[in-house]
């Protein structure tokens, strides 16, 4: 009893006087810490306390176990300097320093005893002052984590330090850039030469190597360090005497993906951008593949041109082109069909037998190919080898050697190359037999001797470079085509002089055939034909040439035909290609077949086609391509430099629409690049002095027209011969006393001079109101003027400025003048109409019928109907106008310019006559010169995001090349629309991978974005629906002859 009285008290006197207050919940910082490891998944956390010289110090390892490696990590945790009375406090404080390490972002805090909470505040200060980019770290909340970061982080800063000092080092030393043709040039001619390498030759067993007095052990040592493989040094230390010698040449020889890092130039100088297509995509996985097999590319890109995009065909190609001068085929007599096709069916079944689930068989090979995998079992050589073997069935395999691959992931591409140049051998041998299993078996016992023994690099080389010129030129040409066709591989010169030659004599025959003397008779009547040598010598002395031809000289059907014809008779058929740009569907597809039957041939059918939006009809043999100008747009967008056009022909090129401004500026900055690309520009009333000076003083031929003299009628003539029901018109303005001498009362006084009463003055000013729209009375007195006292035979053309002005015009006419004029027949003529619909103007009247044509300004140029003796020309047109955020459809008074191509309508056939409802005062005062161009006065969303998909990064600074700059507002305006539809980054102005895709889409920006979401979330059918409905009229419409029917 004494003792355990005496043990107790002594363990009284030990205790510390001011215990720590524990909280009134009872859970302390150990107990909390301890709760939060479990929490996590976290181990027990381990507390190691010691004695130091003022007090306690305890540090805490908390741990965890790594599914991954199932081993366990462990990070230790105390903080430094801080010292406890008791090993019980020391802990505590521990435990509260490491949850406030793991969560500080928590409430912990709440749960702690007060003085820790006092503590926990101070911690909290502390991490206010730490670095942020260091208290990421530290008080993360997975400290684990945590150090994978830091660690990661480490790592790349060295890697970086790293790559700047190389930097630094690589900047002393001078750098040439070459192209890919030069580099494949100076790399054959460098494999070919060898002994240029080095001084003198060496022997095999030698052992002063020279160059420092370094022998050939050193050498070997010294470059095998480097990274290089010791058979590869070994076989180059057999052509060049030094080190730096051995170097070169087996940074010639070594294939690229088996160099050393250090020797790999670390950016790729032929990395270029490109916009895929559908199809460019699966090219580009297609060459992914045959470089898989350990060619080069560039030789993949060839072979595959060369078989026309055919994977089996190229890679059967180069695995063929590994042997020099490989017969590929046995000499045996050709087998039929049918005994080719009974031995590989006998071989299948054979080989399905025996290797069971080692043999697959490939799905997408297709009905005309066939492609199977072999799994080879090779237990000395890692990683699994795969034998590839393939043939065409339009091939005379058994008879002669199949595509042969080797494949494993482990093995360099020269080993598996060498593999496969002597498989190519082996199947050589075998020819006239089943071979499959064969070469298995040939695989399974050669092949590890392979791989032990590497072959000669030189032997490899030969077979994997030949041609390289050739290969650069091919890939020159695809990234001169931006990635939107298959590359195609070099003309060769003598196929085109016989092409060229081919057309040539078809064209005598052509020529000599009585049908194409015909209409070749009525071609020399045209004015244009006395012009043709003038225009082919302009266009061999100058690269662009200016026409102004007046309407009826047959520019816009002539000029092409002289083109090709010039280009035939001088052996340059096959290399001739002729766009000829129109700015309407109807133009396009018209002018066609009319030149398609001036050449006694049918359009598609010989050398002349056309290509407008949904609708291409062109053959091998088209020469001549009449096309809207957004297709030759979309051509730029896909061929940059237009490799494959010679010849360029902007046909009406006074219209100014924004396609047309924009192609001319593209079109200046390709001449630049395309010395022999030829460009002509053609109109009736275009401005030559503007687009002669734009185009650097280009030349400029005048072509009279043939049109016959047409009498004009203004308005204040026909009101002294046709009489229309006036009630209604207000009165003109009257004149006050002390207006006598203005501009109003002069006009007045010149009508009342002309013999006009007050009542006519006063329908000439409601007529020439444009809010006042159109006096369809007036059109009507017109026609029944023309039929009744006239009494001259022609069609009448009339033309309005819209599609409801031509409907109620017609209404006008059929119920008017429609029985006081005979038989007539009224049809309108606007884009909206369909092409066979459009084409219904130019069919001939039966004997006693009159054809009235009611047409917006597409009836203006290029299209000709060639009965037309009348024009009624209201003056008035619709404009589309933007003001920089609304965009309108006004109507406004037509320019002078349009005014004269109406009036030249009139005079086609014989004298015409050309009614005009505007005085000549009004002409005079309000008709502009010539009309506002199109690009001051549209919308540039669509224009702009081209300008970005051609590779312009200065939008602003591309569109003021154009001719008349438009407004930069309106370009600031469209900018702005480009960025909140997502085409364009915000800021930098940088098109977006949306942007990519909907500058491909020809439709607007709204309705292209549609689609693509449609794809994306694959509701693509019922999102179809509504864009066709977006990007038209109203599908409700029916044809004007059944109008009161649908009502």
């Amino acid at each position: 009893m004494n003792r355990l009285r005496i043990l107790l008290l002594s363990t009284r006197r030990r205790r510390n006087p001011n215990p720590i207050p524990l909280t009134q919940t009872g859970k302390t910082p150990v107990s909390l810490l301890h709760e939060h490891c479990a929490k996590l998944g976290w181990n027990k956390p381990q507390y190691n306390s010691g004695r130091a010289p003022a007090g306690f110090q305890c540090r805490i390892t908390i741990s965890r176990k790594d599914l991954k490696t199932r081993s366990t990590r462990q990070i230790t945790m105390f903080q430094a300097g801080k010292v406890y009375a008791t090993d019980q406090e020391s802990k505590h404080y521990a435990a509260t320093y490491v949850l406030h390490r793991v969560g500080s972002h928590l409430s912990t805090n709440l749960l702690l005893p007060p003085i820790f909470k006092t503590f926990w505040r101070e911690l909290d200060a502390v991490k206010a002052e730490t670095d942020r980019s260091k208290a990421q770290f530290e008080y993360h909340p997975d400290p684990f984590l945590a150090e994978d970061q830091l660690s990661k982080t480490a790592k790349v800063q060295l890697a970086e330090k790293a790559v700047a000092e190389a930097r630094e080092n690589d900047a002393t030393f001078p750098v040439v850039h070459m192209t890919a043709e030069h580099r494949a040039m100076v790399e054959e001619l460098l494999r070919g030469r060898p002994e240029e390498l080095s001084a003198s030759g060496i022997g095999a067993n030698g052992d002063e190597i020279g160059g420092g007095g370094q022998s050939r052990e050193e050498v070997m040592e010294s470059v095998v360090g480097m990274g290089f493989r010791r058979a590869h040094v070994e076989e180059a230390l057999s052509f060049c005497r030094d080190q730096a010698a051995v170097i070169h040449w087996l940074c010639i020889h070594v294939p690229e993906d088996d160099l050393p890092p250090n020797f790999l130039n670390p950016v790729n100088p032929e990395i270029v951008g490109k916009r895929h297509t559908t199809e460019s995509l699966a090219r580009e996985y297609v060459v992914d593949r045959l470089t898989a097999a350990g060619f080069s590319r560039g030789i993949a890109v060839s072979a595959l041109a060369r078989h026309d995009g055919n994977e089996l065909a190229a890679l059967t190609h180069l695995c063929r082109h590994l042997i020099p001068d490989d017969p590929a085929s046995s000499e045996e007599e050709d087998p039929s069909p049918d005994d080719l096709a009974l031995t590989r069916t006998e071989e299948l079944e054979a080989l399905e037998a025996i290797y069971g689930d080692a043999l697959t068989l490939d799905p997408k090979s297709g009905s005309d190919a066939t492609r199977l995998f072999i799994r080879v079992d090779l237990p000395a050589i890692d990683g699994e080898t795969t034998l590839e073997l393939g043939y065409l069935h339009s091939s005379r395999y058994p008879h002669e050697p199949p595509a042969l691959v080797v494949r494993n992931p482990t093995l360099p591409a020269y080993i598996r190359l060498h593999v496969m140049r002597s498989m190519q051998e082996e199947a050589r041998s075998l020819l006239g037999a089943a071979m499959a299993f064969s070469l298995v078996s040939w695989l399974e016992d050669r092949m590890p001797g392979f791989v032990d023994s590497p072959p000669p690099l030189v032997g490899i080389s030969a077979g994997l470079f030949e041609k390289g010129a050739e290969v650069a030129a091919v890939e020159r040409v695809e990234r001169g085509k931006g990635g939107g066709r298959a590359p195609r591989a070099p003309r060769d010169p003598k196929k085109m002089f016989d092409l060229s030659r081919k057309l040539r004599e078809e064209f005598a025959r052509q020529k000599d055939s009585p049908a194409y003397r015909k209409m070749e008779a009525s071609r020399e009547m045209l004015p244009a034909a006395s012009y043709k040598e003038k225009i082919v010598q302009a266009l061999a002395m100058h690269q662009t040439v200016i026409i102004c031809g007046e309407t009826g000289c047959g520019k816009s059907t002539q000029v092409g035909q002289f083109i090709l014809d010039a280009m035939l008779l001088s052996n340059q058929g096959a290399s001739c290609n002729i766009i000829c740009t129109q700015p309407r569907r109807i133009s396009a597809t018209s002018l066609a077949e009319r030149v398609a039957a001036e050449r006694t041939e049918k359009v598609g059918k010989g050398m002349v086609g056309y290509a407008i939006r949904g609708e291409t009809v062109r053959g091998k043999d088209t020469r001549l391509v009449f096309c809207t100008t957004g297709i030759l747009l979309r051509m730029i967008q896909s061929d940059p430099d237009l490799h494959e056009v010679s010849h360029i022909v902007v046909d009406e090129v006074h219209e100014r629409g924004v396609d047309s401004d924009f192609l001319l500026v593209l079109v200046r900055s390709i001449l630049t690049r395309r010395p022999t690309l030829r460009l002509i520009l053609m109109s009736a009333t275009v401005n030559s002095e503007t687009f002669s000076a734009y185009f650097g003083g280009a030349p400029v031929l005048e072509i009279p027209g043939r049109t016959n003299p047409v009498r004009d009628y203004y308005v204040e003539d026909l009101l002294k011969f046709v009489s229309f029901d006036s009630s209604g018109i207000p009165r003109m303005k009257r004149i006050k006393k002390g207006e006598e001498d203005s501009e109003a009362a002069r006009e007045r006084a010149q009508y009342e001079e002309d013999g006009l009463d007050e009542r006519d003055i006063d329908a000439i000013a409601a007529v020439e109101k444009v809010e006042g729209g159109i006096n369809f009375g007036l059109i009507g007195s017109i026609v029944r003027h023309i039929c009744l006292e006239a009494g001259e035979e022609g069609a009448i053309l009339i033309f309005l400025p819209g599609v409801n002005d031509i409907s109620r015009c017609i209404d006008t006419l059929r119920n008017t003048v429609g029985r006081e004029c005979g038989k007539l027949s009224i049809m309108p003529l606007h884009a909206n109409l369909s092409s066979k619909e459009q084409s219904a103007v130019f069919r001939k009247m039966a004997p006693g019928e009159r054809k009235i044509v009611v047409a917006t300004n597409v009836a203006e140029t290029s299209i000709t109907i060639d009965d037309v003796v009348f024009v009624i020309d209201s003056g008035k047109e619709k404009v589309m106008q933007f003001n920089g955020s609304m965009l309108a459809l006004v109507e406004t008074w037509a320019s002078k310019a349009s005014c004269r191509q109406r009036r030249g309508r009139a005079g086609r056939v014989r004298p015409g006559k050309c009614f005009k409802l505007f005085s000549r005062s009004l002409e005079k005062k309000k008709m502009s010169d010539h009309a506002l161009p199109e690009i001051a006065r549209m919308p540039l969303e669509q224009l702009c995001l081209s300008v970005l998909a051609l590779g312009w990064t200065d939008v602003r600074g591309f569109l003021g090349q154009a001719i008349d700059p438009p407004p930069l507002e309106n370009i600031e305006s469209a900018m702005r629309v480009l960025t909140e539809v997502g085409a364009v980054e915000r800021g930098n102005e940088k098109m977006t991978a949306l942007g990519q895709h909907l500058a491909m889409i020809p439709a607007d920006l709204r309705i292209g974005k549609i689609l693509l979401f449609g794809a994306i979330f694959k509701c693509l059918s019922p999102v179809l629906t509504i864009a066709a409905c977006m990007s038209n009229k109203s599908p409700f419409f029916s044809p004007m002859e059944k109008r009161d029917e649908s009502r």
